[in-house]
């Protein structure tokens, strides 16, 4: 999914940037991030207010800023919630006698003979929707330790989050761990650290017409035939092909776990050498591991939904970005009327990703231990890529006030990637703006 906070800004339609703790997430989503860690959030959609982010920040940008420690006290916090969410309101569907009575009339209407006989010999009403569809449990527990001195600040946390969805077959769950410290040596020097640990392993059911599950087959699927018959099999539909939406979930979605490891973490030092004057020194870094395995076991439903022969596809991905900041802030205030604040800065970002592909068919059995590439005897295919990616910037910016009451920025970012050609490294992008307090 795609999350923007004022639409389309460039060509390539990227999401939204989202910076956490002064990260940029680019190997990691949103999902990286506990939401109960979460101590603030601001987002930045215009493009005076942006445009410190040059092109990244063409569909807006989301600031977002973790808890802290507090000064001379210590807190052990601990929270936990439970909850359900079900489907609101399902479809109003043809009873058993009624949809075989329009069938039958198709059939009529195609100068055909309907198979389907009298509606009386067909007993079962089986509601699709009701075996589709189930109410899902959420469970957050949460656990932290924050607290400090006058030098020093800490607070360490963990998550645990369940949510099943409303579909069967369908999940969520994350685990995480996060720290983040301050120590003030003195009035001028400062450190800092952050980062955040997290494994999610997430099932997902498809939707539309091209995946393999398609929510329209349990608004499509014959009534008469029950979930399964008296040997616990599958029932395909009668007199077509499609196919039952309950056997495409349980022998596909359900082995196709979607595992993600992530490291969001940064370190800074800030200097004040004299009054109004700030450097400050920012690494970080984004990591992102992803194993999305998927087995398709041997089955028979229908002669139109079947899957004779095994197979299993697996992919590995690594994608890493690390950011350099460096920069000065001087603010200075000019009698009582004037207040300015100048900033100028250097950014350096890299990133990388690597994936492998491998796939098979042959495996012998459909046990759990049997679901490996090793295990494959037939049409092995690998495949592989990588994409890098580097940027170094220039920042200026210039905020002014008069009386606290009108307001001036001008900002200039110059960005140098090597996605630009080879002739044309670098852009400017200026943006100016006022404003004016009522």
């Amino acid at each position: 999914d795609v999350e923007r906070s004022r639409g389309l800004g460039d060509v390539y339609k990227r999401q939204v940037l989202y910076v956490v703790d002064g990260v940029p997430l680019t190997a990691n989503g949103i999902n990286a991030i506990d939401p109960s860690n979460i101590a603030s959030v601001q987002i930045l959609k215009d493009a005076s207010s942006q445009a410190i982010y040059g092109s990244r920040g063409a569909n807006g940008v989301v600031l977002i800023e973790t808890r802290k420690g507090s000064k001379n006290s210590s807190h052990i916090y601990f929270n936990a919630y439970g909850g359900v969410q079900q489907l609101r309101k399902k479809l109003k569907m043809l009873d058993t006698r009624d949809f075989i009575m329009l069938n039958t009339e198709a059939y009529k209407n195609a100068g055909q003979a309907s198979p389907w006989g009298d509606p009386a010999q067909y007993p079962l009403n089986t509601d699709w929707q009701d075996a589709m569809f189930r109410t899902g449990p959420i469970q957050s527990y949460d656990l932290a330790f924050a607290g400090g001195s006058e030098k020093l600040t800490y607070r360490l946390s963990g998550n645990y989050f369940n949510q099943d969805g409303i579909i069967i077959g369908s999940s969520f769950k994350r685990a995480s761990l996060s720290l983040n410290s301050t120590f003030k040596a003195n009035d001028k020097v400062e450190v800092g650290e952050n980062i955040s640990i997290a494994k999610s392993t997430q099932y997902l059911v498809g939707e539309g017409a091209t995946s393999r599950v398609d929510l329209l087959s349990a608004l499509s699927m014959d009534p008469t035939v029950p979930l399964l018959d008296s040997a616990g099999k599958y029932v395909p539909a009668r007199y077509s092909d499609i196919q039952n939406p309950i056997a495409s979930i349980n022998n596909i979605s359900k082995n196709h776990p979607y595992n993600n490891w992530s490291v969001v973490g940064a370190t800074y030092l800030q200097i004040k050498p004299v009054k109004g004057l700030s450097l400050r020194s920012n690494l970080s870094i984004d990591l992102n591991f992803l194993d999305d395995k998927a087995f398709a076991p041997s089955y028979y439903v229908s002669a139109a939904q079947n899957n004779p022969v095994p197979n299993l596809s697996q992919t590995k991905a690594v994608g890493y970005s690390w950011t350099w900041d460096n920069t000065a802030t001087y603010e200075q205030q000019l009698g009582d009327d004037h207040e300015i604040k100048l900033l100028a800065g250097v950014s350096q970002q890299r990133f990388s990703y690597d994936f492998i592909r491998g796939s098979n068919q042959g495996q012998p059995g459909n046990d759990p231990y049997l679901q490996y590439l090793d295990a494959g005897t037939a049409n092995p295919a690998v495949g592989g890529s990588m994409v890098r990616w580097s940027l170094l910037s220039y920042i200026g910016r210039v905020n002014y006030n008069f009386r606290e009451k009108y307001f001036l920025t001008a900002t200039l970012r110059r960005d140098g990637s090597s996605k630009f050609g080879a002739n044309n490294k670098y852009g400017n992008f200026p943006s100016a703006s006022v404003g004016w307090s009522l």
